[in-house]
């Protein structure tokens, strides 16, 4: 039966029309979105929200053997995509009180057996919401690290080898740099790398 009161909402509706499909066989991929999509809407989670509880059930699935193997697969442009929309809405929500800044996401487009990923956000003097731009690699891996070493005045190669990365912050812009595993480029990462990012600004020791 269902609970009380989720027949009158189109998302509760929306999950006993999907229930039928789960029951009958092996669910697929796009069933358990369909769900989960529902299931989210129904409770009504905003963007933040989403973030944490769906990269908080992907953190549960290493306990398996699947879940461990997908989380160190090589993040994709896709995987990164969500990262810096997860990190830009974090510092929207910070710029909307004056409304005259917004950012820029660079996604460097790595080779998929790079060892790291590399994600620079410029702050731009516009109103209006932040953009997401992917950026062709010139030379190698070990060229752009330089360069932004070089622009930066940081070495990088010290953190990433201790801390595995790196928040590398020059006037009016921060670079991310992580190692390439897919792990460490969930939108809950990005989440608490945004906040980094305005403590640091408050303190006047960044952008």
């Amino acid at each position: 039966m269902a609970p009380c009161g989720i027949t009158t909402q189109p998302e509760g509706r929306r999950i006993l029309e999907i229930e039928p499909d789960l029951q009958r066989g092996p669910a697929s991929e796009n069933d358990w979105n369909d769900l989960d999509e529902a299931v989210l809407t129904l409770y009504g989670l905003d963007e933040t929200e989403r973030i944490v509880v769906e990269d908080g059930l992907f953190r549960a699935h290493w306990q398996w053997q699947a879940g461990r193997r997908e989380s160190i697969a090589p993040a994709g442009l896709n995987d990164m995509a969500s990262y810096a929309r997860a990190f830009l809405g974090t510092m929207d929500a910070w710029f909307s009180a004056r409304n005259v800044r917004r950012m820029r996401a660079e996604i460097f487009d790595l080779p998929r057996d790079a060892s790291l990923r590399v994600i620079r956000f410029v702050l731009e003097e516009h109103s209006g919401p932040s953009t997401l731009r992917t950026v062709p690699l010139e030379g190698r891996l070990a060229d752009l690290l330089k360069r932004i070493g070089e622009r930066l005045n940081v070495r990088i190669a010290d953190p990433i080898a201790s801390a595995r990365e790196l928040r590398a912050y020059g006037p009016n812009e921060v670079v991310v740099i992580k190692p390439s595993a897919r792990r460490h480029w969930l939108g809950v990462s990005a989440l608490e790398d945004a906040d980094a990012v305005v403590v640091k600004s408050i303190s006047g020791a960044a952008i």
